[in-house]
């Protein structure tokens, strides 16, 4: 009995001095009940040129990192220099789901009051100082935030405990509101994914922490606690599952086509009641980059194609406007051309006060117009082209005799004998051949060897919108005969499939 009441004062001094800790935690007046993850930013361990440099060693494009690198340099400067080291986001299910809230702890009231002001600032998140804390978030989770009284979670704190060296800390212990919640919306797994009760899932699940490094190698450790080692094997065979399922989506699979050596790291081992996952930088490097590279790849397509779609409408819309589609250019009494059809659709693609700019009976580079080429619409740039080139487009329409863009009047759609599915209207070129977008310049189709200026290298084909206004994917191994088939209007030739 003597030792039972010993081991009993031990736990209740253990807990105790665990919940002082957790009341001694910057976030602790902000939690409650409906508190189910926190993610910890260690500010002291953030290097923002080692990260940009990583990001950019990934492929990712060098304009977006510039730029998240310009705006993350701003706010961790702001933070520090109010004395913050660290920072919080935190999910309840009293906001609205995947909007966190984030608390950012500092020297005193006066640094919170200035940083709340640069915060608000921003525009983008509401924030409010709380004595020497930083709030932030949406309008609604402040005002509900000044009603919170905060609540010791010794399991959310003590996951939070170990490891505070590295950059980046996440916990997620799912609550009683949030079990009972997924258990109501799903008492069964879908058959996909072996159906059954979620019940033995949803009570044997006990919590999820991972720790991130960034630099100056990444690596990626996360731990999954369950309530036996049977929970255990059932999660992982969960995993394993949803894993297999996203193997079998096309979209997947055609933006990570060695999906399977990703599903291979995705995959937790099993350790007594949890499940470990460990990812370290060589891993990471063999198994990740290759894939993002490719998704990458992917979401320049869909862009590109995204891109020609809007012209293509656009076109469509000012024949409906003008009983036909533009003339290539528009051209002066004396026949010289002076600005591209792309000039032209301005107001058709929500631009209309900048083709108010142009002077339309002057040439594309007149004094004035010229100074118009930096403004270029964001859909005249493909996704894929060299961010330098200012101005530069490499959307062409297809011109020459025969061709949608033929001669100084527009051609209308009866005049598109073959077929409006079977005529090329606008193709993408390599970035050797782009031009200034408010140019008249366009492809001719009595370029020789047309592939050599539509096929980026590496690439295995280009894409084209065709004048029906729908947009495709053409294989480099079209035929030339079929390519001056399918840029004509009116040669009435059998197309057959396209490649």
């Amino acid at each position: 009995m003597k030792k039972l009441a010993i081991v009993a004062v031990l736990m209740t001094l253990s807990q105790t001095a665990l919940a002082g800790d957790a009341d001694r935690s910057p976030i602790t007046p902000f939690l409650d009940d409906a508190t189910f993850a926190v993610v910890r930013v260690n500010l002291d361990k953030v290097d923002v040129d080692a990260i940009a440099a990583r990001l950019a060693d990934l492929g990712l494009p060098a304009e977006q990192i510039t730029a998240a690198k310009t705006r993350a340099s701003l706010v961790l400067k702001a933070i520090t220099d109010a004395g913050g080291k660290e920072a919080y986001a935190i999910w309840s299910m009293a906001d609205r789901l995947g909007e966190p809230f984030f608390v950012l702890p500092v020297k005193d009231q006066q640094a919170a009051r200035e940083l709340s002001a640069f915060i608000r600032q921003g525009k983008t998140l509401d924030s409010e100082p709380a004595q020497a804390t930083v709030l932030a978030g949406s309008p609604k989770a402040l005002q509900r935030l000044r009603g919170v009284k905060g609540k010791v979670r010794v399991d959310l704190e003590k996951a939070l405990a170990g490891s505070r060296n590295v950059e980046i800390q996440a916990a997620f212990v799912p609550p009683a509101i949030l079990r009972k919640s997924l258990r109501e919306a799903f008492p069964e797994l879908p058959r996909e994914l072996g159906g059954g009760s979620t019940q033995e899932l949803e009570q044997g699940f006990e919590s999820a922490v991972a720790r991130i490094r960034l630099t100056p190698k990444f690596s990626l450790g996360m731990l999954i606690k369950t309530k036996s080692p049977e929970s255990a094997r059932e999660l992982k065979g969960l995993i394993e599952r949803l894993l297999d399922l996203a193997g079998l989506q096309k979209e997947i699979m055609d933006a990570i086509p060695d999906f399977a050596k990703l599903q291979r790291l995705l995959t937790p081992q099993i350790k007594e009641n949890s499940l470990v996952l460990a990812i370290d930088d060589d891993t990471f490097q063999r198994a990740v980059k290759p894939a993002l590279a490719k998704m990458r790849a992917a979401a320049q397509r869909v862009q590109d194609m995204n891109n020609l779609k809007q012209m293509a409408l656009a076109l469509h819309n000012y024949h409906d406007a003008y009983r036909g589609f533009p003339a290539r250019a528009s051209f002066d009494a004396q026949g010289n051309p002076l600005l591209s059809w792309r000039v032209h659709i301005l107001p058709f693609i929500e631009h209309a006060e900048l083709y108010k700019q142009f002077k339309l009976d002057e040439p594309w580079d007149s004094e004035h117009n010229k100074k118009l080429i930096a403004r270029m619409p964001d859909v005249y740039r493909s996704p894929g082209q060299k961010k330098d080139d200012k101005g530069q487009t490499g959307y062409l329409g297809v011109a020459g005799k025969g061709a949608i863009f033929d001669g100084v009047k527009g051609v209308k759609v009866v005049d598109i004998i073959d077929g409006t599915s079977n005529t090329i209207m606008i193709v993408e070129v390599n970035d050797k051949n782009a031009v200034p977008w408010t140019k008249p310049a366009d492809f001719s189709i009595d370029t020789k060897d047309p592939l050599a200026r539509l096929v980026r290298p590496g690439a295995k084909g280009f894409i084209a919108a065709f004048a029906d206004g729908s947009v495709r994917q053409i294989a480099g191994t079209i035929t030339a005969r079929l390519l001056h088939a399918l840029f004509t209007r009116n040669g009435s030739e059998v197309i057959g499939d396209v490649p």
